[in-house]
């Protein structure tokens, strides 16, 4: 089993867009967007997928400079376009988000080659979290008001890791 190596947070992120492009959750990179804070892009297509990493915060293990671990979580926002079907029902809509985050599900909870859920890796096999991804439906799809022309669907992901620390005296 290879080891967990400490990173920077954006190559989890990167490693979890490449396992959703990988499983063809979506066809393109192009409609994974990444966003902080209250910096998110405008929709522009049918549907996107929008990752939004919180601030993370150190877990209660945390062992000073050797063993620093940090628990951040991350936003997984399924946009898309909620145009009504015929006779003002929204069920087309709720299939095609209900679709996508099965899609999300099934990328993050399916096995990799080694191990029994999706663990992210850097290209030289070291991990890059301490532990599975946990997975959290905080949000069922939702329409702002029932004039919106789109609406989401949240998921949110629970990581622990090992950030970027040089110790004193290495």
């Amino acid at each position: 089993m290879a080891g967990v190596t400490r990173c920077d947070f954006s190559d989890i992120m990167q490693a979890i867009e490449d396992k959703f492009l990988a499983d063809a959750v979506v066809a393109d990179a192009s409609l994974i967007t990444w966003a902080v804070n209250d910096n998110v892009p405008q929709l522009s297509g049918p549907f996107d997928v929008l990752m939004r990493a919180r601030k993370g915060m150190p877990t209660p293990t945390d062992g000073g400079a050797w063993d620093f671990r940090e628990l951040q979580y991350v936003d997984i926002t399924i946009r898309s376009q909620s145009i009504k079907d015929s006779g003002g029902s929204n069920k087309g809509w709720v299939k095609t988000q209900n679709a996508l985050s099965s899609g999300i599900i099934n990328s993050l909870l399916t096995e990799s080659p080694n191990y029994g859920h999706f663990w992210p890796s850097n290209s030289s096999g070291d991990l890059l979290t301490v532990s599975p991804l946990k997975v959290h439906f905080d949000l069922p799809p939702e329409r702002k008001t029932d004039q919106e022309p789109w609406g989401d669907s949240v998921c949110t992901l629970e990581i622990h890791y090992m950030p970027l620390v040089t110790p004193q005296g290495k």
